[in-house]
């Protein structure tokens, strides 16, 4: 049928969608495949004709309408050229009935290059209400400052872990906490098999250290409940000292097995 045809009736969507990058892409291949209109919403020519006669035509794919997997199926017929768009069948993100168009513009200009409907994290707390609280916690990253982004961590189309972490297991901790990377002569054990998250939370805490728990002693204890007191743990002045006044090196140590200075 061709874009011309689909303009003179949806000549508004066609003005806001030609300042969008899909309208500003002017790929040769695009050019001799007949990429347009059609190409996401499939044959026209049937939907024309209805048009004569009814005031609300079917007869195509309208995406409000769509299954959420039918609307990715349309976008991946394109976006499917690297790894990572790839894998976004198996994701966490499509395996839960989230379609592309829940965070991506289509027909109107978003924000940045990827057509985005908000930039995060506004938009990732949309849906993810949980983190949004933590991060309003004492202590976090400084992703509400903008001094890092959601993105940073994540990527909202891989399925290479649950969590969708752009780096394998602890390697998105180390992307900026590489002085704690080791490996250590020493290994804390419970770090080295389970990970940074079996001590801290990744996006906020009570505690400055972004520890699971707010006090260090009540996060040691997780681990090590039949630990026996050798001395006690008061310094002279009756204050308590936690764990980490002596086992300074809680990460991992060269020099010493229980991890002192």
């Amino acid at each position: 049928m061709g874009d011309e045809e689909c303009v003179d009736c949806h000549e508004d969507e066609a003005e806001v969608h030609a300042r969008t990058l899909h309208g500003k892409v002017d790929f040769e291949k695009w050019k001799t495949e007949g990429k347009g209109c059609e190409s996401c919403h499939g044959p026209g020519s049937a939907h024309s004709k209805e048009a004569e006669d009814s005031e609300t035509p079917k007869q195509i794919i309208a995406f409000k309408e769509e299954a959420p997997k039918g609307r990715m199926n349309v976008c991946l017929q394109c976006h499917r050229r690297d790894r990572e768009r790839e894998d976004f069948r198996r994701s966490e993100h499509a395996m839960s009935q989230i379609p592309c168009d829940e965070c991506h513009q289509i027909h109107q200009a978003g924000v940045r290059e990827a057509a985005l409907k908000r930039s995060a994290p506004g938009l990732c707390y949309t849906c993810h209400i949980r983190i949004q609280a933590e991060f309003n916690l004492p202590e976090r990253h400084k992703v509400p400052e903008g001094v890092i982004d959601c993105s940073d961590c994540h990527t909202a189309h891989s399925a290479a872990n649950r969590v969708q972490l752009r780096r394998e297991k602890d390697e998105a901790c180390f992307n900026c906490h590489s002085e704690l990377r080791g490996p250590w002569v020493f290994e804390h054990l419970s770090v080295y098999v389970e990970g940074c998250t079996i001590c801290h939370k990744p996006h906020g805490s009570n505690n400055r250290h972004l520890l699971n728990y707010q006090e260090v002693a009540s996060l040691c204890l997780q681990c090590h409940p039949n630990t026996p007191a050798f001395h006690n743990m008061r310094a002279i002045a009756g204050n308590f000292r936690n764990c980490t006044h002596c086992h300074v090196n809680i990460h991992g140590s060269n020099v010493s097995h229980v991890f002192f200075e």
